[in-house]
């Protein structure tokens, strides 16, 4: 058993804030950032590939945070599932990355918005500069890929 004066040291992490907005929101939300890159990467918490990749979003976070970087990770779980499943998921990964949860219920009406060219399948990652749209990947990326993108 730990002294009772220990205690006193322990910082409980900050509850990391899930932020719902529709896609025309988010849309909005990229529009405004004008400085900078915003990796965008659409994911749930049923995808496995996309829970392998999020490790490497949240480092490339880490290490280009100084750099004007920034990692929006838009959650397409069902809306019921935000309160729980959701807010669990990113409690449990400590997730510092901006979590957004996409609120809009048919996909078919947005996917054609990010990308002509996407089915609708993830993980996939947009990328931005200065609020225009760089590339777009609908595939599971890792750290390194990441840093090539955005080196480019």
């Amino acid at each position: 058993m730990l002294p009772a004066f220990l205690g006193l040291f322990i910082i409980p992490l900050r509850a990391q804030k899930i932020e719902s907005m529709s896609f025309a929101g988010l849309e909005k939300e990229i529009a405004a950032h004008t400085e900078g890159t915003v990796v965008v990467n659409f994911w749930a918490t049923w995808c496995r590939p996309c829970v392998e990749e999020l490790p490497d979003f949240e480092k490339f976070r880490a290490d280009y945070a100084d750099r004007q970087a920034e990692v929006w990770l838009v959650n397409l779980d069902f809306n019921s599932a935000v309160a729980t499943t959701v807010k669990n998921f990113v409690q449990n990964r400590e997730l510092r990355s901006r979590v957004i949860h996409l609120t809009d219920t048919d996909p078919n009406e947005w996917i054609e918005k990010v990308d002509k060219t996407w089915g609708g399948n993830i993980p996939a990652t947009l990328i931005y500069r200065s609020g225009r749209k760089l590339s777009f990947h609908p595939q599971p990326l890792t750290y390194e890929d990441l840093v090539h993108l955005i080196s480019k």
